[in-house]
């Protein structure tokens, strides 16, 4: 699991730079490098952060998900529909 990754492809998907989520989210810009750079971020942190990307803390934790994260094959069949489907919902 790669919060820091999730976060920043749902930035990225948004359009917005570092800066921009930092000044939403209330978060200092080295705090979002940091996480999108592998740090760990807390549960509050989480929430200032979803709310400012405007999706839930769980959809965080699902685009957070990685193969690893899978016992069986179904990441690579499963998982793309369902990250287009959080996609679809979050608009």
């Amino acid at each position: 699991m790669d919060l820091g990754k999730a976060i920043k492809e749902l930035r990225k998907l948004q359009n917005i730079n570092q800066e921009e989520l930092s000044n939403a989210s209330g978060i200092t810009q080295s705090n979002i490098s940091a996480i999108e750079g592998g740090q760990r971020p807390g549960e509050n942190t989480l929430v200032r952060i979803s709310d400012a990307l405007n999706v839930s803390v769980a959809t965080l934790y699902l685009f957070a998900l990685e193969q690893s994260d899978f016992k069986s094959d179904s990441y690579d069949s499963i998982f793309p529909i369902v990250k287009q489907l959080l996609l679809f919902l979050n608009k």
